[in-house]
C-alpha cells in the first residue's frame, strides 16, 4: 500500500470515529430518552383531556366539575402512567379551566396541537399548567 493510500484510510478513520463520537455525544442516554417519551406521554395525555372538556363544555353549555365527569373519562388516561399521580383540572372561572402534570425534562420545541397557543405546550420540568378558555358564545352555564 502506497503512502496516499495509507493517508486517505487513517484520515478516513479519524473522520468516522469523530462523527460516532460527536454522534453519541450529542445523543441522549437512553435513561434521558426514556424521560423525554415518558413527558411526551404526558403532554399526549394532557391534549386529550383537554379536547373532552371543551367537547363537554360545548355539548353541555358548562365544564364538568371533575374529570371523572367526563363520558370519555374510562379510555381517557386520566393520571400519569408512570407515577399514578393524577393529572391536574381546575376551573378558573365560568369560560376557563388549566390541566396540569409534573414533568421531569425541559420540552425544547412545542408540540404540535390546538391551544394553548401561547406555550405550544412547552413546559420545563416540574409541575406545569396549561390554561384554556371556552368561547364567548358557547359559555352560557346551560344545562
Amino acid at each position: 500500500m502506497n503512502r496516499g493510500s495509507s493517508l486517505f484510510l487513517i484520515t478516513s478513520g479519524v473522520c468516522v470515529g469523530t462523527a460516532v463520537a460527536f454522534g453519541l455525544w450529542i445523543m441522549p442516554s437512553p435513561l434521558a430518552q426514556r424521560e423525554i417519551e415518558l413527558d411526551k406521554q404526558r403532554v399526549e395525555d394532557l391534549i386529550a383531556i383537554a379536547d373532552a372538556v371543551l367537547s363537554y363544555q360545548r355539548a353541555k353549555g358548562k365544564f364538568p366539575a371533575a374529570l371523572s365527569a367526563l363520558p370519555e373519562s374510562a379510555t381517557l388516561h386520566l393520571a400519569d402512567r408512570q407515577t399514578n399521580t393524577a393529572y391536574g383540572y381546575s376551573l378558573n372561572g365560568p369560560r376557563e379551566f388549566k390541566v396540569c402534570a409534573d414533568f421531569t425534562t425541559v420540552s425544547d420545541k412545542a408540540v404540535k396541537s390546538s391551544p394553548p397557543e401561547t406555550s405550544g405546550w412547552k413546559h420545563q420540568i416540574g409541575r406545569q399548567c396549561f390554561a384554556f378558555s371556552a368561547p364567548a358564545s358557547t359559555a352560557t352555564g346551560g344545562g
